[in-house]
């Protein structure tokens, strides 16, 4: 944040490159990040993607999502859905992680990776849903309203669709 001395970004791009190199998973996360985006360096999403991988194999779940990402996408890696969805479903179940649960939740509903799966991704959006994510709740509450992979029920819909509206 830069609190009580001028925000450099570079500076905090060398200190996590230092921390990460010493093994820090929370550091290789936050400078693959910046990386990924290039703020305070050059970008350079091959880099950030090793990072990731380095974070990931120490079980960061953060990591693991967002190695998952960037392989779903092709960046700094080659495009590979089925293995993204393999480390999606490794954050969804030993992190209990949401975002992971909506990805799976997405690729299930639109094939991405898999097969369409509509009862699927009812399942993963009622998942992330349950876990408090007001995204899992409006998929969730537009599967019940639309009958997408479960029974039409108008008021689940409501239901879901309301705590979605409110935030979650």
């Amino acid at each position: 944040r830069g609190e009580g001395v001028e925000r450099d970004q570079e500076v905090a791009v060398r200190m996590f490159r230092r921390a990460a190199e010493l093994g820090m998973p929370d550091a290789q996360v936050l400078l693959a990040l910046n990386l990924e985006s290039g703020v305070g360096c050059d970008k350079d999403e091959r880099e950030a993607f090793e990072w990731y991988n380095k974070a990931a194999a120490m079980g960061t779940s953060d990591a693991i999502y967002l190695l998952a990402r960037c392989q779903l996408d092709g960046r700094g890696t080659t495009k590979d859905p089925p293995a993204a969805l393999t480390r999606f479903t490794d954050g969804a179940n030993r992190f209990h992680d949401q975002r992971a649960m909506l990805q799976l939740g997405m690729c299930c509903q639109f094939g991405i990776g898999r097969e369409r799966d509509l009862g699927a991704a009812f399942g993963w959006f009622l998942k992330a849903a349950e876990q408090g994510s007001a995204e899992g709740m409006l998929n969730a509450g537009l599967c019940y309203q639309e009958g997408r992979g479960v029974t039409a029920d108008p008021v689940r819909a409501q239901e879901w669709l309301g705590r979605a509206a409110g935030g979650g």
